[in-house]
């Protein structure tokens, strides 16, 4: 069982039924799995993207993914082995077409332990996910987390990286790929 993105209900300033945000409520989407090779409940707090959904699948059918297929199989976390490493999840305002003053492109990833999120002009946001739950200390800019948020922005440049992304401004997309908005439409914040 899962479900496409969260909605921001007013919550960080956000308008109601708003989202392309990287906060937790707009962000988070539930993922339950039920099977013969999935024993007893529990939780796991790892955060995966939608592209692992179907290598982990696989993974807990016996069968590989091919090799073409973007994410990772995490179906081993899910019967009970801890996790290889430290795993980011990355999220991605590409082009957003929200409202003013929440309409920017970012780039951003979610860890167990922080969130950490980049608009074009420089770090956006970075939460203690475990001391603040509700990401309302933002600690972006704080000096007293210089360090941590140097470690944060190393970790997204490597998941940048491995996906290809050289974060551009969402006009040039638009214009690589021939939609038919234009900049003024998209706006920057």
């Amino acid at each position: 069982f899962t479900s496409d993105h969260g909605e921001m209900m007013g919550s960080q300033g956000v308008p109601p039924k708003q989202k392309q945000v990287p906060w937790d409520e707009s962000a988070k989407v539930p993922f339950l799995i039920r099977g013969p090779s999935v024993q007893g409940g529990r939780a796991v707090d790892l955060p995966i993207n939608t592209p692992d959904i179907f290598p982990t699948l696989a993974g807990l059918a016996g069968v590989s993914a091919p090799e073409s297929v973007e994410g990772e199989d995490f179906s081993q976390l899910i019967r009970g082995r801890a996790p290889d490493k430290e795993h980011d999840a990355l999220y991605m305002g590409v082009a957003p077409f929200m409202m003013r003053p929440f309409r920017r492109e970012y780039r951003a990833i979610r860890g167990i332990a922080y969130t950490y999120a980049r608009a074009i002009e420089g770090p956006w946001l970075l939460y203690d996910n475990e001391e603040d739950p509700y990401q309302m200390n933002n600690l972006a800019g704080n000096p007293d987390y210089a360090n941590l948020q140097k470690d944060m922005e190393s970790r997204l440049q490597i998941r940048l990286a491995e996906v290809g992304d050289d974060f551009r401004p969402a006009a040039e997309y638009i214009a690589e790929y021939g939609y038919s908005i234009t900049a003024n439409e998209i706006g920057r914040a």
